[in-house]
Order: structure tokens, then C-alpha cells, then sequence
């Protein structure tokens, strides 16, 4: 079986066309998200946000700290495949591991709205600490 290489991280600047074409429906069908594609754009060029890139995939993250224990978390908040199933984190959790470790981070993480990622975590060995719940404020 042949291995795909590992994601490299990506100049979102050079990168921002294929990656907006693939934001773009994501933001239609989540049409909840309160950020828009630009704004994904800014975080990556302003250093808060990391975008990892492969042929046929991309996943953006950034460091969370805890505000009580001060230990932080590698984050997935966005990730993206051409084709096929939804485990391009899984794929590359190895590679993901590492970076997190450069980062001196204590855990990875990701967050997702997408139906049937949960399931392929928990089958994984992952494990769900929490879930998101929002609603708006009434003005």
C-alpha cells in the first residue's frame, strides 16, 4: 500500500484559492459559523492558525490554552478532503502528534460539526471531553 506523505505546513497566501473554494460550501452548509473564509484567512497569515497541506487534503490549527491549568491543546478547527472519508486528522495523527509535541502541547484536539467524525474518533481511541452547545443572545 503506498503512504502518503506527511502534510507540510502551507503558505496560506500562495494556497488561499484552492482552500477558499474548499470553505466556501463548508460555510454554506454550517450556515451557523459566525466567521467567514477571510477570516480563516487572517488567522493563518497572522500566525494564529497553522495550515497543514497535502495533495489531496488540508487542516488548520491553533493552540489552545486552558484557562485554569494552562495546558495546551492542538487544535483541529477546520479540516478538508477531496475525496472520500472524513479522516484526513486520523490519516496523519502521527504527523499531527509531532507537531503538537513542537508546540509544546499536552493533547490534540478537534472540533467539528460534521455527522459521523465522533464515530470515527471514539472507534479510533479517541475520546469526547465535551461538547459545544450556543445559542444567540436575544437583542
Amino acid at each position: 500500500m503506498k503512504r502518503e506523505m506527511d502534510p507540510v505546513v502551507g503558505n496560506i497566501r500562495k494556497e488561499w484559492d484552492w482552500v477558499k473554494e474548499a470553505l466556501e460550501p463548508m460555510f454554506e452548509q454550517f450556515h451557523w459559523v459566525d466567521f467567514r473564509p477571510e477570516d480563516v484567512y487572517a488567522s493563518c497569515l497572522k500566525g494564529e492558525s497553522i495550515l497543514y497541506t497535502t495533495d489531496e487534503t488540508f487542516a488548520i490549527f491553533t493552540i489552545e490554552e486552558h484557562p485554569v491549568t494552562s495546558k495546551k491543546t492542538f487544535l483541529c478547527w477546520i479540516a478538508w478532503k477531496k475525496k472520500g472519508s472524513k479522516d484526513v486528522i486520523e490519516k496523519h495523527l502521527d504527523f499531527f502528534e509531532r507537531e503538537g509535541k513542537k508546540y509544546k502541547c499536552n493533547r490534540i484536539g478537534v472540533k467539528t460539526a460534521i455527522t459521523g467524525v465522533e464515530k470515527l474518533l471514539l472507534n479510533t481511541g479517541w475520546r469526547c471531553d465535551m461538547k459545544n452547545f450556543s445559542k444567540k443572545i436575544k437583542k
